[in-house]
């Protein structure tokens, strides 16, 4: 074997096994996922939540935040510093937590927001939500606060135990084998992190999902009434940072880290071997606020000053080798074969190999076997001595173009042609075939050339197309034209031009009878005996942040070059989107995470039927430009289709019943749609079967019928009742006239007018005796009333006890007492005269010293209080307990019935030794 040849297999072996040496740039979106920035740099994000309607909640510094995956709307909150949040989930409800104290509802269906009413000012910094059988729970750095209707308020319980909020925060972790992991006791950690059962929030301590303590680097986690050690990641902080947020995704751990070295890291298969599971950073380094993941398992994350940041999984089984700085590439990009491409550098002017077989990118070398001298001279003579690369005129990379300079390389020569256009015309596109030339210059206007004979043949004003793009020469008798109005089709003499498509495209290859396009975000194809154009991929699909810049073809490959990176479609893409959508529905997963596999005829138990997801598996990669629906129709009905992206639809609260699932997916380039069909049974509740239901009615039958006889029954009784309530009504009422009539204190009144006659008193006797007359005439006018008011009152007692003090010879004093509050308040009439008659009969009984009586009106908390007070020999021991045959258990009864009257119990009365002699009655009244 000659040595050149044992020398170039060397150094071509030397480039493969020893990677290290030969790439250039890191393989940036080589994980599982694509990562792009979805902007917000200027926001600290305190915390991210999806809904489960895939709506991203964010807290932030400058208010709550929702992303629907395309666009930001912001809420103005009464507190703009959300710092936290949390979902009820059973209520569509959002709460954002405010660091100044601020609590916030959102609708998540209306999107209606409500201020809580936060009661008396409580401070305190982070707060945390959770459930709690008393209801929802808030907590501040020193406060538990409970929900009530639309208003917090502080729960007694004062002593705010960590491990309490374990128990209550969220729902055991899917997946969990407490077997791998070690059980820890409550007072380990305690004496090891906290100092104090008070919950003191800071910033290194949270309480995470799945029933979780984070902890500086450890976490800790309460499944089935145990604790456990779940995660212990010391080595990887430094001074200052600490575990903020964890997420799971399968088996997937996702911790998001705050501080210098922070970002968020993964431990893929965490748990299903924590052991084995090593954290790697996914992220950038910095100061990683939250995590949490999207229904569809889109993972959202937060950097300090760099914003929100979104890992989708891709729709296409690709792989994106990574290449730095691509955005300022001005260079070219050539396809060698179904493996091997070229790139340009602007920086150094050098020209890098793109290996796809083996992931690497490194220089082109001069001893590579896998490039032929021809074609490395070739591609070598695209960088000028200068370092600036040249654009390709033509597609084979022979034809190139500088100003008004055109570069060619003739068939089956390796040395390089010049042609020099007269004037300053700058080209910007071209193609050849044979001899001629199609160059488009900067005065928008097309040349038609002969390079060979150096002359140019036809010259026209293509302005009506617009910027002319790209252009291919197809073959003798035609030529395509990219153009910012469209997609045009020219003869080779440039006598006709027509309009073929109304498609914006940068570019346009061809690979035997395809034509392929090049937009900024698709690739588009056209079969060349139809000029009919359908878009085939989409660089969304894969990622929403990428952006084709260039690309070439191969044998059987399509070559990408992105914003990114590098990227490779098979050609035979155009074939499977030309084919009828095809998919199956892989399984469905219930609220529970039951998972129900596909069959002929599908049951599922209405308790588990509340939230059902239904998975599918789309066999042809360009499904995220399907159109999707699906229907749920009760056998015997019309279908009511209801679209949905993505590979999963969600139904909710279906009633039980057997339905027909249908499931259609339609690709709008071709019309070509497919139809699936499924059997789908909801079970209905033991409560919802048809017995259930008879015996239900049957049952509500007797009810209304003993319902019935016990209302009539009780209607008797009632009258019953009522004919004795007012029986004893008059017979009380009766008692208290006839007390009234006494004609003891009538006889004892006559016999003081007979001392005023005798003593020739007239003046005094007149007045005595109009008083008796006034005092009888109320006492009539008061028998016909059931209430009079205490300025009422008050004028009979005057007269009253003016009689009962001339009787007495002035031998005691009184004094009434009522504001003008209470004057007009109504009292049962004569309440008071047996019990201030009982006081001078009895308590000023006998030779007393300066007797006197106070009588009070007051209006205490709603109660009109009477209080009656004395300095006479009076005694509690000669009143309490009362006898019915006194006059004050006549009293007593008529407050009683007042009471059972108006349903209180409020009307009362109680007596009281007065300091130092006498009695003090109370009398309390409902007003």
């Amino acid at each position: 074997m000659p040595v050149n040849a044992i020398a170039k297999i060397l150094v071509f072996s030397i480039v493969l096994l020893v990677p290290s040496l030969v790439i250039a740039q890191g393989n940036l979106l080589s994980f599982e996922y694509n990562r792009y920035n979805s902007k917000l740099p200027t926001n600290t994000i305190y915390r991210l939540l999806y809904d489960d309607q895939g709506i991203l909640w964010m807290a932030t510094n400058k208010g709550l935040i929702e992303y629907n995956g395309t666009e930001f709307k912001s809420y103005n909150l009464k507190d703009n510093d959300v710092v936290n949040l949390f979902l009820d989930a059973k209520r569509s409800e959002l709460y954002a937590l405010g660091y100044n104290t601020g609590l916030s509802k959102i609708n998540i269906k209306s999107k209606k927001v409500s201020a809580i009413n936060m009661g008396k000012h409580i401070s305190g910094a982070l707060m945390y939500g959770y459930g709690d059988p008393k209801g929802l729970v808030f907590l501040t750095r020193a406060n538990r606060l409970l929900l009530k209707g639309d208003r917090l308020v502080s729960d007694p319980q004062s002593c705010l135990n960590y491990k309490n909020f374990l128990y209550g925060n969220a729902t055991d972790l899917p997946g969990f084998d407490p077997k791998k992991f070690r059980e820890v006791s409550w007072e380990a950690i305690s004496s090891q992190h906290l100092k104090t059962p008070q919950l003191f929030v800071r910033n290194f301590l949270r309480i995470g999902e799945y029933q979780t303590l984070m902890i500086y680097g450890r976490i800790y986690l309460q499944h089935g009434g145990r604790l456990y050690s779940f995660v212990n990641v010391d080595s990887l902080l430094e001074k200052g940072t600490f575990i903020s947020d964890l997420e799971v995704l399968g088996d997937d751990l996702y911790l998001s880290i705050y501080g210098p070295s922070g970002g968020l890291f993964l431990a893929k298969g965490f748990l299903r071997d924590p052991a084995q599971s090593l954290f790697q950073r996914v992220s950038d380094i910095g100061y990683c606020n939250s995590v949490c993941k999207s229904l569809a398992g889109n993972i959202a994350y937060s950097m300090e000053e760099k914003g929100l940041f979104i890992i989708n999984r891709p729709s296409y089984n690709l792989r994106l080798l990574g290449i730095q700085g691509l955005s300022q590439q001005k260079g070219f990009f050539r396809a060698i074969n179904d493996s091997l491409a070229l790139i340009s550098n602007e920086h150094t002017g050098n020209i890098s190999l793109i290996d796809a077989a083996h992931g690497l990118i490194q220089p082109l070398s001069s001893f590579d076997p896998r490039i032929s001298p021809a074609e490395r001279l070739m591609y070598k003579s695209l960088i000028r001595p200068n370092n600036i690369p040249l654009k390709d005129a033509s597609h084979d990379g022979r034809m190139r173009f500088a100003r008004n300079l055109i570069r060619y390389i003739p068939a089956g020569q390796s040395h390089e042609l010049t042609i020099q256009f007269p004037g300053e015309k700058v080209f910007r596109r071209g193609d050849y075939l044979e001899d001629l030339a199609v160059l488009y210059s900067d005065a928008d206007s097309l040349f038609l050339f002969n390079y060979k004979r150096r002359s140019v043949l036809r010259r026209i004003s293509v302005a009506k197309l617009g910027k002319i793009t790209d252009i291919y020469f197809l073959d003798a008798g035609n030529i395509l034209i990219c153009s910012s109005t469209g997609v045009f089709k020219a003869d080779n003499k440039l006598n006709s031009i027509r309009k073929i498509s109304g498609g914006i495209f940068d570019e346009v290859l061809v690979s035997g009878r395809d034509a392929f396009f090049r937009s900024e975000l698709a690739i588009a194809h056209m079969d060349l005996s139809s000029y009919n154009i359908r878009q085939i991929f989409h660089i969304n699909t894969y990622s929403s942040v990428l952006s084709i810049q260039d690309f070439d073809l191969s044998q059987n490959k399509i070559h990408l070059l992105t914003n990114k990176g590098y990227l490779r479609l098979d050609q035979s893409i155009k074939d499977l989107s030309a084919k009828s959508p095809a998919f199956k529905l892989e399984h469905i997963t219930t609220r529970d995470t039951t998972v129900f596999p596909i069959s002929k005829r599908i049951l599922i138990p209405a308790d588990r039927a509340s939230q059902a997801s239904f998975v599918l598996q789309f066999l042809n990669p360009e499904h995220g430009y399907y159109t999707k629906s699906y229907a749920m129709t009760l056998i015997g009905g019309s279908p009511i289709w209801n679209s949905f992206s993505g590979d999963t639809f969600t139904v909710t609260n279906t009633p039980p019943g057997i339905y027909t699932l249908s499931i259609r997916a339609a690709f709008p380039g071709n019309g070509r749609t497919s139809i699936s069909h499924y059997i789908l049974e909801i079970k209905p509740r033991f409560y919802q079967t048809t017995v259930f239901k008879l015996l239900v009615a049957c049952l509500l039958i007797l009810v209304i019928i003993a319902l019935t006889v016990l209302i009539l029954k009780r209607r008797g009784l009632q009258k019953i009742r009522q004919m004795k309530m007012e029986l004893r009504s008059l017979e009380i009422e009766n008692r208290a006239f006839l007390n009234q009539l006494n004609p003891h204190f009538l006889f004892n009144a006559l016999n003081a007018l007979q001392d005023f006659i005798i003593r020739k008193d007239t003046p005094n006797g007149i007045r005595y005796l109009q008083q008796v007359a006034g005092l009888q005439r109320n006492i009539l006018q008061f028998n016909q009333r059931s209430l009079i008011s205490v300025s009422q009152e008050c004028v009979f007692l005057e007269q009253y006890l003016y009689i009962q003090q001339k009787r007495f010879s002035d031998k005691f004093s009184f004094e009434i007492h009522a504001d003008d509050s209470v004057m007009k308040l109504c009292i049962p009439p004569m309440l008071l005269q047996p019990i201030i008659e009982n006081v001078i009969e009895h308590g000023f009984h006998g030779s007393i010293h300066a007797a006197h009586l106070d009588i009070d009106f007051l209006c205490i908390e709603k109660l009109l209080v009477i209080r009656v007070s004395d300095n006479g020999r009076g005694k509690l021991k000669d009143i309490i307990p009362l006898r019915p045959e006194h006059a004050m258990y006549m009293i007593h009864e008529r407050l009683d019935f007042l009471n059972l009257k108006n349903k209180t119990n409020s009307n009362r009365i109680s007596f009281y030794e007065n300091s130092p002699n006498g009695i003090i009655t109370e009398i309390y009244l409902a007003v």
